[in-house]
């Protein structure tokens, strides 16, 4: 008779917040994106058309005009720093997919945005080719801020030398937080153990157990996907018809 009582104790309470989201979806998603990138990063073409640039001429982007808008601004904001942005990602959704969760994910999202904020310093104090298109060189808009930065304690722009020793400077630490970020060592989500009902029958399940807080992370990282889409059509459909 005290049977049901000892269970309903042992029982941990229901968190507050709890949204369940299959991995391999998140990272057949996550993955997808990623491939969308690098063939919009691929094919791209400063003469295409895009939010910040008119013109007439056959849009060469393998996506169309969406992936010359991405194409563009990733450029235009990470320069090259745009690789480094997208390779844990890649990463990361292939442990997804094999329903491995990397280890500390916090602290890998943490060093994810950072190592891709000092890599476009780092590609800011290169020289950039003559072949290079931009204005704001190979580091993008936020690889001009940690020249700016440089220009402020050294009093002036740096010269090649100071320039290529700012950069191996800001090395050490991007290859340190890249790797931390890369989430190489995984955690392997385990199935759910078989479960009784009321009646004494075994219900199985192949859901794997829930982190409360990766899973609040993700829903809201796919919340932010979904709404970034949307917003993106509506500023395609303005630009056309401000174009008409």
């Amino acid at each position: 008779p005290a049977r049901p009582l000892i269970e309903h104790q042992s029982q941990a309470p229901a968190p507050a917040i709890a949204i369940t989201i299959p991995v391999r979806l998140v990272g057949i998603v996550l993955l997808g994106f990623v491939a969308a990138m690098m063939a919009a990063l691929a094919s791209w073409s400063v003469d295409d058309p895009s939010l910040s640039y008119a013109a007439t001429k056959p849009i060469q982007n393998w996506l169309g005009y969406p992936g010359a808008v991405m194409a563009d601004l990733s450029f235009q904001i990470f320069g090259l720093g745009i690789i480094v942005l997208l390779v844990p990602l890649a990463l990361w959704s292939w442990s997804f997919i094999r329903r491995r969760v990397p280890s500390a994910m916090l602290l890998r999202l943490f060093a994810w945005l950072a190592a891709t904020m000092l890599s476009t310093g780092v590609f800011a104090f290169m020289p950039a080719p003559p072949s290079w298109p931009l204005p704001t060189g190979m580091g993008g808009l936020i690889g001009t801020g940690f020249s700016s930065l440089a220009a402020m304690v050294t009093g002036e722009h740096p010269q090649q030398v100071t320039a290529w020793l700012f950069a191996v400077i800001l090395l050490a630490p991007t290859l340190a937080l890249f790797w931390l970020a890369l989430g190489l060592g995984a955690v392997k989500l385990p199935s759910m153990p078989a479960r009784a009902n009321s009646q004494g029958k075994v219900a199985a399940t192949d859901r794997p157990d829930g982190n409360g807080v990766l899973d609040v992370m993700i829903g809201g990282m796919v919340h932010l996907g979904f709404s970034a889409r949307t917003a993106f059509r509506r500023a395609i459909a303005q630009a056309r018809a401000n174009a008409a």
